[in-house]
């Protein structure tokens, strides 16, 4: 549910996206700022894999992809938190 990723704070995270490829793998895109790139995308694992347990979502991978921006909706000029891309 997207409110699990509005609190969802780390550190050196600009913005973030969860790309759904299907009922068990997501892509967190990753917009991060000046702080240390390895350390940031560190903390993010951490974060994910423990909210993940907590959940009870510990068959679900993921990856995290660093990512210059995010593409924006056409039509809201925002970009959406959640996409889902299954097929």
């Amino acid at each position: 549910h997207p409110l699990i990723f509005t609190d969802f704070y780390v550190k050196g995270l600009d913005k973030l996206q969860i790309v759904i490829k299907d009922k068990k793998s997501f892509d967190f895109l990753a917009v991060i700022t000046h702080e240390t790139e390895k350390e940031v995308v560190n903390n993010i694992k951490t974060k994910l894999d423990r909210l993940l347990a907590d959940k009870n979502f510990k068959n679900v991978k993921y990856e995290i992809k660093v990512v210059e921006d995010l593409k924006v909706d056409k039509k809201t000029g925002k970009f959406r938190l959640i996409l889902n891309k299954e097929k």
